[in-house]
């Protein structure tokens, strides 16, 4: 997993500063997504997280970024997910409020949300729903 998000960070580090980057992603994608988004130095324009979940959380404290809380994450994830199970997400956003700091979205001094969105699809299982791409796109998460 370190070794996936040094290639992910030497990929934004290359785009340069003036790039705004979100990171996204299903799954595997989604865990690697929050791995990376959390632990970066460069200040990323926000995560969506889909059907994921946190890994390494007793190591992560020591590598987060000093701009956590200033950052927008859309965590999306079906109820009945038997792969990644719901309780996982839940375990993992729960870590990420008590453990890290990360509040619940509010409006930031731009106007753009900050903080962690949750979205639940109570019929869903391991998969994405057009809803779910809408409402993640649509969290002002957009570059």
């Amino acid at each position: 997993m370190l070794a996936t998000v040094r290639a992910l960070t030497n990929l934004i580090t290359a785009e340069g500063p003036s790039v705004p980057v979100v990171l996204g992603g299903f799954s595997q994608g989604a865990t690697m997504s929050l791995l990376t988004g959390l632990t970066i130095k460069e200040k990323l324009a926000g995560i969506i997280a889909l059907s994921g979940r946190l890994p390494l959380r007793d190591r992560i404290a020591s590598m987060i970024n000093d701009h956590v809380t200033e950052l927008p994450i859309f965590w999306g994830h079906g109820e009945k997910d038997p792969l990644v199970k719901f309780e996982y997400a839940i375990n993992s956003i729960d870590f990420l409020k008590t453990q890290i700091g990360v509040k619940e979205v509010s409006e930031g001094t731009t106007g753009k949300p900050i903080g962690l969105s949750v979205h639940r699809y109570p019929e869903m299982v391991h998969t994405v729903c057009d809803k779910e791409l809408s409402e993640g796109l649509g969290d002002g998460l957009r570059p």
